[in-house]
């Protein structure tokens, strides 16, 4: 999607002057048939600067909300810590807020609780539960599932929309609207530490990057989850 989107801005940037102007993003927009009310959402989101045009990463981060919208997930209240550093990325780094600088942290601490990652502790047993369960929603074996199914698992979570949003947000790495097995575990993982009432981390905590990791590979190579044997 982000391939798509860029080239999109491209072709709508005949100028070369690296952001379009609010018509033109308009009528793109409009062509996701979303209600009014949500592409306004969507426009102030995304327009990071609050200058009345998008950046091809704000323009870009427009469009994947919309998608994700037209999927059925929930708009977040503000701009996710994934987005926040997709737009960074393919808008040179730094962000830009009324005129002053803005770095990555600074933004994302905006979107979540600047919590303390010590609070998140990992439990092997749900690490493999969570595994067992994306088993049984990916029935088909295609190795991903879709957001309706995703959204159905985290819905079981009871945890507001808002939350879920943020789930969402911070375990789809890829931004393609799917969860993987490793993205699945790790969005389980987000609702069980935000129901026993932990803020979200800033940015996934090393230690469930790294069980994530393991599971994919787990995956990827046919060995048992992580946490099915203990073979240490």
């Amino acid at each position: 999607e982000k391939l798509l989107f860029s080239g999109i801005f491209a072709e709508l940037d005949e100028r070369r002057e690296g952001v379009i102007d609010a018509n033109t993003a308009k009528s793109v927009l409009e062509r996701t048939n979303l209600p009014t009310s949500e592409l306004s959402q969507i426009w102030l989101i995304s327009d990071v600067d609050s200058d009345g045009c998008l950046t091809r990463g704000e323009f870009v981060c427009a469009m994947h909300l919309a998608s994700c919208r037209n999927r059925g997930m929930p708009l977040p209240p503000r701009l996710p810590a994934g987005l926040v550093r997709l737009v960074a990325e393919l808008d040179g780094g730094v962000l830009r807020r009324q005129g002053q600088a803005t770095s990555n942290s600074e933004v994302e601490g905006q979107h979540v609780g600047g919590a303390d990652e010590e609070g998140w502790r990992f439990d092997p047993r749900e690490t493999q539960a969570y595994c067992n369960m994306f088993t049984h929603l990916d029935g088909g074996g295609v190795g991903s599932l879709d957001a309706h199914d995703s959204r159905r698992a985290l819905e079981t979570t009871q945890l507001p929309v808002s939350d879920l949003s943020t789930i969402w947000q911070m375990s789809d790495v890829d931004c393609d609207g799917r969860f993987t097995r490793g993205e699945f575990v790790c969005a389980m993982h987000l609702a069980s530490g935000r129901r026993r009432g932990l803020e979200f981390p800033e940015e996934l905590p090393q230690d469930l990057i790294d069980i994530c990791i393991a599971v994919e590979e787990a995956a990827a190579g046919g060995a048992l989850e992580p946490g099915s044997s203990s073979s240490d």
